[in-house]
Protein backbone atom coordinates (compact mmCIF):
# COMPACT_ATOMS: atom_id res chain seq x y z
CA UNK A 1 0.00 0.00 0.00
CA UNK A 2 0.65 3.40 -0.69
CA UNK A 3 1.53 6.21 2.18
CA UNK A 4 -0.97 9.55 1.97
CA UNK A 5 0.63 12.38 3.78
CA UNK A 6 -1.05 15.56 4.98
CA UNK A 7 0.60 18.44 6.14
CA UNK A 8 -1.14 21.37 8.30
CA UNK A 9 -1.67 23.14 11.13
CA UNK A 10 -3.77 22.29 14.27
CA UNK A 11 -5.45 24.96 15.89
CA UNK A 12 -5.51 24.11 19.63
CA UNK A 13 -8.46 26.14 20.68
CA UNK A 14 -11.05 23.76 18.59
CA UNK A 15 -10.43 20.96 21.97
CA UNK A 16 -12.33 20.69 24.94
CA UNK A 17 -13.30 23.10 26.88
CA UNK A 18 -12.96 26.09 24.87
CA UNK A 19 -14.09 23.98 21.92
CA UNK A 20 -15.64 20.64 20.73
CA UNK A 21 -13.10 18.31 19.58
CA UNK A 22 -13.33 15.22 21.59
CA UNK A 23 -10.51 12.48 22.10
CA UNK A 24 -10.18 11.07 18.58
CA UNK A 25 -11.68 14.32 15.89
CA UNK A 26 -9.83 17.05 15.19
CA UNK A 27 -9.49 19.98 12.42
CA UNK A 28 -6.68 20.65 10.44
CA UNK A 29 -6.29 23.53 8.33
CA UNK A 30 -4.70 22.56 4.97
CA UNK A 31 -3.17 23.94 2.17
CA UNK A 32 -5.35 22.35 -1.12
CA UNK A 33 -2.60 22.58 -3.21
CA UNK A 34 0.40 21.73 -1.48
CA UNK A 35 -0.47 19.90 1.80
CA UNK A 36 -1.30 16.07 0.28
CA UNK A 37 1.45 14.08 -0.86
CA UNK A 38 1.29 10.41 -1.97
CA UNK A 39 4.27 8.23 -1.25
CA UNK A 40 3.44 5.08 -3.57
CA UNK A 41 6.05 2.88 -2.48
CA UNK A 42 8.53 2.70 0.30
CA UNK A 43 11.08 4.59 0.28
CA UNK A 44 10.03 6.72 -2.83
CA UNK A 45 9.92 10.48 -2.85
CA UNK A 46 6.44 11.89 -1.96
CA UNK A 47 4.73 13.04 -4.61
CA UNK A 48 2.30 16.10 -4.12
CA UNK A 49 -1.32 15.55 -5.62
CA UNK A 50 -4.64 17.94 -5.96
CA UNK A 51 -6.79 14.92 -6.43
CA UNK A 52 -8.69 15.88 -3.11
CA UNK A 53 -9.44 19.65 -3.74
CA UNK A 54 -12.86 19.56 -4.71
CA UNK A 55 -13.79 16.11 -4.10
CA UNK A 56 -16.81 14.67 -1.92
CA UNK A 57 -18.10 12.15 -0.58
CA UNK A 58 -21.14 10.91 -0.42
CA UNK A 59 -22.36 9.31 2.65
CA UNK A 60 -24.76 9.05 5.82
CA UNK A 61 -24.77 12.38 6.26
CA UNK A 62 -25.43 13.28 2.12
CA UNK A 63 -22.70 14.59 -0.26
CA UNK A 64 -20.20 15.93 1.98
CA UNK A 65 -16.86 17.96 0.79
CA UNK A 66 -13.34 16.96 2.20
CA UNK A 67 -12.13 20.30 2.30
CA UNK A 68 -14.61 22.92 3.41
CA UNK A 69 -14.74 26.41 2.57
CA UNK A 70 -12.33 27.33 5.51
CA UNK A 71 -9.59 24.99 4.01
CA UNK A 72 -10.02 22.36 7.38
CA UNK A 73 -10.40 18.63 6.79
CA UNK A 74 -12.04 16.52 9.05
CA UNK A 75 -9.92 14.13 11.37
CA UNK A 76 -10.75 10.67 12.01
CA UNK A 77 -8.25 9.19 14.33
CA UNK A 78 -7.68 5.69 12.99
CA UNK A 79 -7.51 3.01 14.95
CA UNK A 80 -9.03 3.96 18.17
CA UNK A 81 -12.54 5.51 19.91
CA UNK A 82 -12.31 7.55 22.88
CA UNK A 83 -15.84 7.75 24.93
CA UNK A 84 -17.98 10.06 23.71
CA UNK A 85 -18.09 13.54 24.79
CA UNK A 86 -21.23 14.34 22.68
CA UNK A 87 -23.62 12.42 20.43
CA UNK A 88 -27.09 13.22 19.82
CA UNK A 89 -28.94 10.33 17.66
CA UNK A 90 -30.88 10.77 14.60
CA UNK A 91 -33.61 9.24 12.88
CA UNK A 92 -34.63 9.45 9.26
CA UNK A 93 -37.96 8.41 7.74
CA UNK A 94 -40.30 9.29 10.92
CA UNK A 95 -43.50 10.32 10.47
CA UNK A 96 -44.37 14.03 12.02
CA UNK A 97 -45.82 12.53 15.52
CA UNK A 98 -42.85 10.04 16.13
CA UNK A 99 -40.20 13.24 15.10
CA UNK A 100 -41.69 15.31 18.19
CA UNK A 101 -42.40 12.28 20.45
CA UNK A 102 -38.39 11.63 19.64
CA UNK A 103 -37.49 15.44 19.99
CA UNK A 104 -39.08 15.11 23.94
CA UNK A 105 -36.65 12.50 25.03
CA UNK A 106 -33.59 13.16 22.51
CA UNK A 107 -30.36 14.67 24.19
CA UNK A 108 -26.93 15.46 23.52
CA UNK A 109 -25.53 11.97 25.55
CA UNK A 110 -22.19 11.98 27.27
CA UNK A 111 -20.54 8.95 27.79
CA UNK A 112 -18.76 8.53 31.64
CA UNK A 113 -14.92 9.88 30.76
CA UNK A 114 -15.90 11.32 27.96
CA UNK A 115 -14.98 14.64 29.23
CA UNK A 116 -12.10 13.51 30.78
CA UNK A 117 -10.41 11.78 28.14
CA UNK A 118 -10.95 15.37 25.66
CA UNK A 119 -9.67 17.25 28.59
CA UNK A 120 -6.84 14.77 28.92
CA UNK A 121 -5.62 15.62 25.28
CA UNK A 122 -6.13 19.15 25.66
CA UNK A 123 -3.99 19.44 28.40
CA UNK A 124 -1.90 17.45 26.34
CA UNK A 125 -1.69 19.47 23.63
CA UNK A 126 -1.29 23.02 25.55
CA UNK A 127 1.49 21.67 27.20
CA UNK A 128 3.38 21.26 23.95
CA UNK A 129 2.45 24.81 22.65
CA UNK A 130 0.24 27.99 22.21
CA UNK A 131 -2.32 28.15 19.66
CA UNK A 132 -1.42 26.30 17.30
CA UNK A 133 0.49 23.80 16.24
CA UNK A 134 2.13 22.19 13.11
CA UNK A 135 0.90 18.56 12.06
CA UNK A 136 0.74 15.83 9.70
CA UNK A 137 -1.88 13.22 8.95
CA UNK A 138 -1.07 9.64 7.51
CA UNK A 139 -2.44 6.87 6.41
CA UNK A 140 -1.93 3.85 4.31
CA UNK A 141 -4.21 3.75 1.17
CA UNK A 142 -4.20 1.82 -2.35
CA UNK A 143 -6.75 4.86 -3.88
CA UNK A 144 -8.01 8.08 -3.06
CA UNK A 145 -11.47 6.50 -2.09
CA UNK A 146 -9.70 4.83 0.98
CA UNK A 147 -9.07 7.93 2.44
CA UNK A 148 -12.40 9.01 4.04
CA UNK A 149 -14.99 7.56 6.10
CA UNK A 150 -18.70 7.93 5.13
CA UNK A 151 -18.71 11.25 6.89
CA UNK A 152 -16.12 12.97 4.63
CA UNK A 153 -13.66 12.41 7.62
CA UNK A 154 -10.33 11.83 7.16
CA UNK A 155 -9.39 8.22 8.90
CA UNK A 156 -4.89 8.31 10.04
CA UNK A 157 -2.71 9.02 12.23
CA UNK A 158 -2.29 13.02 13.46
CA UNK A 159 0.95 13.52 14.31
CA UNK A 160 1.45 17.05 16.47
CA UNK A 161 5.30 18.73 16.07
CA UNK A 162 6.36 21.07 18.59
CA UNK A 163 8.40 24.33 18.36
CA UNK A 164 11.58 22.23 19.06
CA UNK A 165 10.72 19.37 16.03
CA UNK A 166 9.88 17.07 18.33
CA UNK A 167 6.99 14.49 17.49
CA UNK A 168 4.12 13.11 19.24
CA UNK A 169 1.16 10.81 17.37
CA UNK A 170 -1.91 11.52 19.25
CA UNK A 171 -3.90 8.22 18.08
CA UNK A 172 -0.91 6.25 19.93
CA UNK A 173 -0.23 8.61 22.99
CA UNK A 174 -4.45 8.37 23.85
CA UNK A 175 -4.17 4.56 23.86
CA UNK A 176 -0.89 4.55 25.78
CA UNK A 177 -2.86 7.03 28.25
CA UNK A 178 -5.60 4.84 28.79
CA UNK A 179 -8.26 7.52 27.18
CA UNK A 180 -9.39 5.49 24.17
CA UNK A 181 -9.71 1.70 23.19
CA UNK A 182 -8.23 0.06 20.45
CA UNK A 183 -10.63 0.00 17.37
CA UNK A 184 -9.78 -1.11 14.21
CA UNK A 185 -10.87 -0.09 10.43
CA UNK A 186 -10.87 -3.18 7.55
CA UNK A 187 -8.34 -1.11 5.88
CA UNK A 188 -5.79 -1.17 8.33
CA UNK A 189 -2.41 -3.11 8.00
CA UNK A 190 -0.77 -5.29 10.56
CA UNK A 191 1.68 -2.86 11.05
CA UNK A 192 -0.95 -0.30 11.86
CA UNK A 193 -2.55 -2.58 14.20
CA UNK A 194 -0.39 -3.81 16.23
CA UNK A 195 1.02 -1.07 17.98
CA UNK A 196 -2.05 0.01 19.16
CA UNK A 197 -3.33 -3.45 20.46
CA UNK A 198 -0.32 -3.57 22.59
CA UNK A 199 -0.15 0.01 23.72
CA UNK A 200 -3.79 -0.81 24.77
CA UNK A 201 -3.15 -4.21 26.73
CA UNK A 202 -0.75 -2.21 28.62
CA UNK A 203 -3.18 0.48 29.55
CA UNK A 204 -5.73 -1.63 30.57
CA UNK A 205 -3.21 -3.64 32.77
CA UNK A 206 -1.80 -0.47 34.44
CA UNK A 207 -5.59 0.44 34.92
CA UNK A 208 -5.05 3.71 33.18
CA UNK A 209 -7.35 6.03 32.57
CA UNK A 210 -10.98 4.80 32.22
CA UNK A 211 -9.66 0.78 32.56
CA UNK A 212 -10.74 0.38 35.98
CA UNK A 213 -14.49 1.50 35.18
CA UNK A 214 -14.43 -0.86 31.96
CA UNK A 215 -18.03 -1.90 31.51
CA UNK A 216 -19.29 -4.62 29.06
CA UNK A 217 -22.89 -4.07 30.44
CA UNK A 218 -25.20 -2.42 27.88
CA UNK A 219 -27.65 -0.39 29.71
CA UNK A 220 -29.86 2.92 28.69
CA UNK A 221 -27.59 6.45 28.60
CA UNK A 222 -27.86 8.32 31.61
CA UNK A 223 -30.22 11.09 30.79
CA UNK A 224 -28.74 13.61 32.70
CA UNK A 225 -25.43 12.80 31.88
CA UNK A 226 -24.85 15.66 28.89
CA UNK A 227 -22.33 17.60 26.95
CA UNK A 228 -21.06 20.77 28.96
CA UNK A 229 -19.23 23.47 27.96
CA UNK A 230 -17.11 23.24 31.40
CA UNK A 231 -15.29 19.80 32.10
CA UNK A 232 -18.13 18.19 34.60
CA UNK A 233 -15.23 16.78 37.44
CA UNK A 234 -18.04 13.95 38.30
CA UNK A 235 -17.37 12.27 35.03
CA UNK A 236 -16.46 9.13 36.21
CA UNK A 237 -18.96 6.17 35.87
CA UNK A 238 -19.11 2.34 34.27
CA UNK A 239 -17.44 3.30 30.54
CA UNK A 240 -18.75 1.01 27.58
CA UNK A 241 -17.38 0.76 24.61
CA UNK A 242 -18.47 3.83 22.45
CA UNK A 243 -19.82 2.14 19.32
CA UNK A 244 -22.03 0.11 21.96
CA UNK A 245 -22.70 3.30 23.76
CA UNK A 246 -23.40 5.14 21.11
CA UNK A 247 -26.60 2.24 19.99
CA UNK A 248 -27.61 2.04 23.65
CA UNK A 249 -28.80 5.88 22.63
CA UNK A 250 -30.35 5.36 19.70
CA UNK A 251 -32.14 2.31 21.76
CA UNK A 252 -32.94 4.43 24.47
CA UNK A 253 -34.39 6.94 21.96
CA UNK A 254 -36.16 4.85 19.69
CA UNK A 255 -38.17 2.87 23.06
CA UNK A 256 -38.96 6.12 25.21
CA UNK A 257 -40.95 7.85 23.15
CA UNK A 258 -43.36 4.18 23.77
Amino acid sequence: MGLLRITGTLDLAQFYPDGQSDGDTAHVVIDPEKSFAFQETDGAEFQVTTVFTGATVSGRDGRKPVIDKHNRIDIRFQGIDAPELHFRPTFSHLSPAQKDAVKEVNRNFRQPYGASAAAALSEFLQALGDGKLSCYVETQVDTPNDVCDTYARVVGDLVVVDSKKNEADLNRWMIEQGWAFPAFYTSMTSAEIMPLRDLAATARAKELGFWPSFTNTVVFPDPDLVFAKTIDTNDNGPVLFPKYFRRSCNWYVSIEPG
